[in-house]
């Protein structure tokens, strides 16, 4: 079931007392390095360390890509925004060689004259990958400690500099080989469309995974791209990557879908902020547009928003406990509008059955069987309740889908008639619309 997301990240605790002293720092690190004192420049220099190449997102010719910056805009102090810098320059200096605990290790952090609660840490880093959906290496997993006054972090690598290297390589290749059919489109909803049918296209939901342990590819951009298979996570992460890469404004949205832990997007559009789930999009390896650019007032029928960060932070301040591994978001957006909504956009607008939208409907059918489109979206009016233009369509007299489908079988070839007895309806009564699935004699 596509109700699936990662374990948010947790903690290996290497010393979590006030009082650890200097030596216990070296619990964190492979015995290489007794002192805290030793700084990454250092690290980096004795060359236990290896840089990689930061060509994940390199210049395209073809768009102008966009920088999210919200997650580093939702932290308060200039400590956070610190540790957040430092984490994108550690996340690309990997150690060559394996540690004890069989990682590849980034190079430290330090974090000078301020003990950082867990929570702040894990605050930052979810901030760091929120905003850089392209790093896809890391694993699940940091290690803290305290020395004196000061902070150590690392963070540890699924791959090794040479691996991640070639991954990084077949990652950039697949964004361009999407990027370059999107270049087709006529505007940022066409664009926007053309990339999320591509990755749908291109990815199958993994069931059965509970966790990172399962497959780490599973929750990153690598797996839904390049692997082809992933959980909620990485079809988020990908659409994210994909069209912020394309000049578009999108982010994650963390909450809960039916009843389980979901991640979805938020995507703009002609200034406005749309809501967007690709992993429920991909139906059965069909691709929909059930949730293609929802208002929030659509959205929350079947999705739980989690609350703003900067809430939990001030429960915190207030003195409440807050789990460090609570779900929440570095940015909500307000989702007002339906004008780019796939039914609003692409829909046929029922409202009376008189001559003009009889024409629509026939023409509409007629160009889907000619370019073997399998859907036709439709959006009723005011004039009716739902269920008296589902009667009118299907159930009573005139029974207009039969007449829309005999009136375009006249202008179709024989292989392209349409089938009136095999075809398949989704139905939204809130939103008032129809989605008809059709057959054609060709595929009897």
């Amino acid at each position: 079931m596509k109700k699936s997301l990662s374990a948010v990240l947790y903690v290996v605790f290497f010393a979590v007392a006030a009082f650890v002293i200097i030596t216990s720092v070296s619990l964190l690190f492979d015995g290489k390095r007794d002192s805290v004192d030793i700084t990454a420049e250092e690290e980096l220099s004795a060359g236990d360390f290896r840089s990689l190449d930061r060509s994940i997102i390199d210049n395209n010719p073809d768009y102008e890509p966009i920088k999210i910056n919200k997650g580093y805009n939702a932290l308060e102090n200039e400590t956070k925004k610190y540790l957040y810098n430092e984490i994108s320059r550690c996340v690309y200096s990997l150690s060559s060689e394996k540690d004890q605990n069989n990682r590849y290790r980034t190079s430290r952090i330090e974090i000078k004259d301020n003990k950082m609660t867990e929570f702040d840490i894990k605050e930052c880093i979810n901030a760091y990958l929120y905003d850089n959906p392209e790093v896809f290496w890391i694993e699940n997993l940091y290690g803290y400690a305290y020395t004196d006054k000061n902070t150590i972090i690392e963070f540890y690598s699924h791959l090794s500099t040479s691996e991640c290297e070639a991954y990084i390589t077949n990652l950039n290749e697949r964004i361009r080989e999407i990027l370059s059919k999107a270049q087709s489109a006529k505007n940022d909803y066409q664009k926007e469309k053309l990339i999320h049918d591509e990755l749908l296209s291109g990815c199958s939901y993994k069931t059965g995974i509970t966790g990172s342990g399962d497959g780490w590819e599973y929750f990153t951009t690598y797996g839904a791209l390049v692997n082809g298979e992933a959980v909620c996570e990485g079809y988020a992460k990908s659409m994210q990557l994909l069209l912020t890469q394309a000049g578009l404004e999108c982010t994650t949205v963390r909450g809960i879908g039916d009843g389980t832990a979901h991640l979805w997007n938020y995507v703009r559009l002609d200034g406005k902020w749309y809501h967007l789930d690709p992993t429920w999009d991909d139906n059965n390896s069909e691709v929909t547009h059930e949730y293609f650019n929802m208002s929030t007032e659509q959205a929350e029928r079947t999705h739980t928003i989690s609350e703003n960060v900067q809430s939990l932070a001030q429960k915190q301040t207030d003195g409440e406990q807050i789990d460090s591994g609570s779900d929440y978001n570095f940015f909500i957006a307000e989702c007002d509008s339906r004008n780019m909504n796939y039914y609003y956009v692409e829909g046929i607008l029922i409202d009376t059955f008189d001559k003009k939208t009889d024409k629509t409907v026939v023409d509409a059918m007629v160009r889907a069987a000619k370019n073997g489109t399998m859907i036709v979206p439709i959006r009723f009016g005011g004039s009716k309740s739902f269920d008296e233009y589902m009667n009118d369509m299907f159930y009573d007299k005139p029974f207009k889908f039969y007449f829309y489908a005999d009136q375009a079988n006249k202008q179709l070839d024989k292989s392209q008639e349409i089938s009136k007895d095999s075809i398949s309806v989704m139905k939204n009564s809130e939103d008032k619309t129809l989605r008809i699935r059709m057959n054609y004699s060709s595929a009897q």
